[in-house]
């Protein structure tokens, strides 16, 4: 029986005859490009190893020729030419973050002369020392007296006042006709309303003994013929009456103030009153309200203890100041009618 010849090449044949051609026309890296090539090759492959009837190893990788592959290993499907660099994908890449900053590279800190931080140093000291002289020079200069310019009228203004009060205090001591005192209330409560620049020596002193050393300030006094003789000579510049056991309430209450060591101290805790005033028999506010409203033995005593009561100015006076003056009213005796100034002052 005559045997034909099979002329059809081999898998193996035709992997040689392909890598010859690639050798010599040296297109090794264009043969992802020709998919006749590929098509063939991998028909030939998958002959192969149905024939086999087995999966095949794949061989290692030529080294010369790194895009293509040993004839018995199957090539992947060609992909689509992307522009070099390939970007990296979205989950993948690096957000902004404090990682991120301690990568970054660190930055270099220029080096300076060790002469110029020597004598940038000894500068830094000098200019110390200047602003505190200068701090110590201009504190020296505020304690002294400054100069103060006054116009004519000020001058004007004060030597009528003075005038005014030279012969109101001689004709009060020549008719001494003083006013007897209220019968009903021994207590008196005294507010200054109208300033006091320009008077005369006896004026302020009395306003010194009185401690009225600023406008809208109240004290309590107690009423007798010598305390009356000082109210009749300040009575131009402030306005007294009685008050009721309601106005004296509340000025304690609201504007209390103890003098300890010649500091304000607020009246919060009747332990600070039993402190100072408990030999008096004094150990609550209640107790100084009924003192200062009956005028009791230790009367003075209390009242030094409290702190002259700064009152409050109304809101409207600065903008209707005529207005203002006009419910204040005039200094002098008010009788009953005090507790409505009070109210207002409060």
């Amino acid at each position: 029986m005559e045997h034909t010849r099979n002329t059809t090449p081999t898998p193996s044949q035709l992997s040689a005859r392909l890598w010859h051609h690639l050798r010599v026309t040296r297109l090794s890296h264009r043969v992802s490009q020709c998919p006749l090539l590929l098509s063939a090759r991998s028909v030939w492959n998958a002959l192969g190893q149905r024939r086999a009837g087995q999966q095949r190893v794949p061989p290692r990788r030529d080294r010369r020729f790194p895009a293509l592959r040993d004839p018995g290993q199957r090539r992947a499907a060609p992909q689509e030419e992307r522009p070099w660099p390939r970007p990296a994908p979205a989950h993948a890449r690096r957000r902004p973050g404090k990682m991120a900053e301690l990568e970054e590279p660190r930055r270099r800190i220029p080096l300076v002369p060790e002469n110029l931080l020597k004598k940038r140093k000894a500068y830094l000291a000098i200019k110390a020392t200047q602003a505190k002289q200068a701090l110590l020079n201009k504190r020296k200069q505020q304690k002294g007296k400054q100069i103060q310019f006054r116009r004519l009228e000020t001058f004007v203004r004060d030597s009528w006042r003075k005038r005014r009060d030279d012969t109101r205090l001689r004709r009060m001591e020549q008719r001494p006709g003083q006013a007897a005192a209220p019968q009903e209330s021994k207590l008196a409560f005294v507010v200054r309303i109208v300033d006091i620049k320009g008077v005369t020596k006896r004026v302020k002193r009395v306003m010194e003994l009185l401690r009225l050393r600023k406008n809208y300030t109240g004290v309590f006094v107690k009423l007798s013929p010598l305390s009356l003789k000082m109210l009749r000579i300040v009575e131009p510049y402030v306005a007294w009456g009685q008050p009721n056991l309601k106005s004296v309430r509340e000025l304690i209450l609201k504007r209390g103030q103890a003098k300890i060591k010649k500091k304000r101290v607020p009246l919060t805790d009747n332990m600070l009153i039993e402190q100072h005033l408990g030999g008096c028999g004094i150990i609550c506010l209640e107790d100084l309200i009924h003192e200062i409203y009956s005028t009791g033995k230790y009367f003075k005593r209390v009242t030094s203890f409290l702190w002259p009561f700064h009152l409050s100015v109304a809101r409207h006076a600065s903008r209707n100041r005529v207005g203002f003056l006009k419910e204040m009213g005039k200094p002098g005796y008010r009788g009953e009618a005090i507790n409505q100034l009070i109210r207002q002052l409060n």
